[in-house]
């Protein structure tokens, strides 16, 4: 009787590891969503979603990586390109809230400035929580913004930006003096500009077209971005 001398192969039940090629195609395609939802993220001008963006492509691209470990390549795959649909439904729901968010406040505008939002300014004007702004409240934003962006760091000024200062429209420009609720409506040509001083409160609601201008930070905001570009 002969026996049988093969070599009996141990079963271990662990996968087989899979090739560099593999960890490197799943790292190229996790590595590509990941940048092109944070590109996503940056083009909604919103600081939260930029942060997430970043959190979760980094989580997901260690989390592919580790997927591929233990043989789930088609998982990892998913979970990659998953991230960029991910961002498309929350740029989405953002962008369906704020919607929901604007008609609600011209509604509450409708109530509370039923003249208007020229009249809301007035109202403000009068109750001593903005005062129209002047030429001096002018040459300080233009002192303090270009000694910060130029002068401080030995760079020439750069003649659009004191020209786009210069342009202000004081008609429609405002200092502010103490809390203030920006009314809705402020777009286009009725436009406002806002100069809020060192320890003054930030302005809340609608911005709309108009412009705020911060001495605490020293930078500009329009049209939900703020930046230090004067662009507004």
């Amino acid at each position: 009787m002969v026996k049988n001398t093969s070599p009996v192969v141990e079963q271990t039940g662990l996968p087989e590891k899979p090739h560099w090629v593999v960890y490197l195609a799943i790292a190229l395609v996790s590595g590509a969503m990941g940048l092109f939802s944070f590109f996503l993220a940056i083009f909604s001008v919103n600081e939260f979603v930029v942060a997430v963006s970043i959190g979760t492509s980094v989580v997901i691209f260690f989390m592919s990586l580790a997927l591929v470990s233990f043989g789930k390549v088609t998982t990892a795959f998913v979970i990659s390109v998953g991230n960029v649909f991910f961002f498309l439904c929350l740029l989405f729901a953002l962008n369906l809230a704020k919607s929901v968010f604007d008609e609600f406040g011209r509604a509450i505008s409708k109530i509370d400035n039923p003249f208007g939002a020229d009249a809301a300014l007035d109202r403000g004007v009068r109750d001593g929580v903005l005062r129209k702004a002047s030429q001096d409240d002018l040459s300080a934003w233009r002192d303090v913004y270009l000694a910060n962006k130029y002068t401080s760091k030995g760079l020439a000024l750069n003649p659009h930006d004191d020209a786009m200062i210069g342009a202000i429209d004081l008609t429609k420009a405002y200092w502010v003096v103490g809390k203030f609720v920006l009314p809705w409506g402020k777009g286009g040509t009725n436009r406002s500009v806002f100069f809020v001083p060192k320890n003054v409160p930030y302005p809340v609601g609608e911005l709309g077209m108009s412009a705020i201008y911060d001495f605490e930070t020293l930078l500009v905001t329009c049209a939900g971005a703020r930046t230090q570009a004067f662009s507004c």
